[in-house]
């Protein structure tokens, strides 16, 4: 039977790193030639979900020879195998006691270039519970995973979420320029101090607009509040004031209102699809990342 383990290859080029350093600096070097075989070191490039696999049965097998050389050496010289491996890890002991000392600065030197560069993800409670879940074959750790989902359903509750952020921004945004336009401009009409507001909210849209990529990029969920303040130019209804014109202004010829019309409906597709990729980027659907 084949055992995956999704760890990733990051995490196992990490951990080989490691292991590596810490063989370097703890035990005679023979011992760094299990991680040196091709089947554990290409792992990470080829599946790095069966490293876990390659590892332990490698690992095994190095066991299974160092002690069958242990047996054979004790059944030739006539001494029992506790005498036999006291005397080899006592002559190990003064043979490399002196090595050891020279190799700390090696490993010390592996050891810190790993801890700075490699970053390894601390693994969420719902992915360390799945991997028990598997391990023990699904008998243990059922109660937290009772409404766990899949990774193909992770996948989808992504997408659930980014279309109803989406939603909720889209709602947000046109409820804020109906506002605006109900509760203020019909009342007061357009003033040369909206004037002045309205010249600085499109002074400050690309601003907005680029803070808000920058926070989405990192799933920083203040980007809704950017979006929803960029986008929508502080509430301004430059797209319901267009869409108003175009259906209830009669004193046009219907040719005259079709340019409103147009340029409502531009406004309305530009705002669903800005705050889409924002919504999706926020959410995880998509990435930020160039690869």
């Amino acid at each position: 039977n084949m055992f995956y383990y999704s760890l990733g290859k990051h995490w196992v080029d990490a951990y080989q790193a490691w292991n590596f350093a810490f063989v370097a600096g703890s035990v005679e070097a023979s011992r760094a030639a299990k991680l040196l075989i091709p089947v554990t070191m290409c792992t990470a490039s080829s599946d790095p979900s069966l490293y876990i696999q390659r590892r332990v049965i490698l690992l095994a097998l190095a066991l299974m020879h160092h002690y069958s050389l242990t047996t054979e050496s004790s059944d030739s010289l006539g001494i029992s195998k506790f005498e036999l491996h006291t005397l080899l890890q006592h002559d190990h002991k003064e043979q490399t006691e002196d090595l050891f000392v020279r190799r700390f600065d090696i490993a010390e030197l592996l050891g810190s270039t790993i801890q700075h560069k490699v970053k390894v993800t601390i693994p969420s409670k719902d992915s360390v519970e799945r991997v028990l879940y598997n391990l023990c074959n699904e008998h243990c750790h059922k109660p937290s995973l009772t409404n766990l989902p899949s990774s193909a359903d992770q996948e989808a509750f992504q997408v659930y979420t980014g279309f109803v952020t989406w939603i909720t921004v889209m709602v947000t945004g046109f409820g804020s320029e109906i506002s605006f336009f109900m509760f203020y401009l019909l009342k007061s009409g357009w003033t040369l101090k909206m004037e002045i507001l309205w010249k600085i909210a499109q002074m400050m849209f690309s601003l907005l607009m680029l803070t808000t990529f920058g926070c989405a990029a990192h799933q920083n969920f203040v980007a809704l509040l950017t979006l929803l303040v960029g986008l929508w130019k502080f509430g301004f209804p430059e797209t319901f004031c267009n869409l108003y014109v175009a259906i209830y202004d009669t004193s046009q010829k219907k040719v005259t209102r079709l340019i409103p019309l147009i340029n409502g409906i531009g406004s309305v597709t530009h705002h669903g699809a800005a705050s889409l990729v924002i919504c999706m980027l926020l959410t995880g659907v998509v990435s930020a990342n160039p690869s």
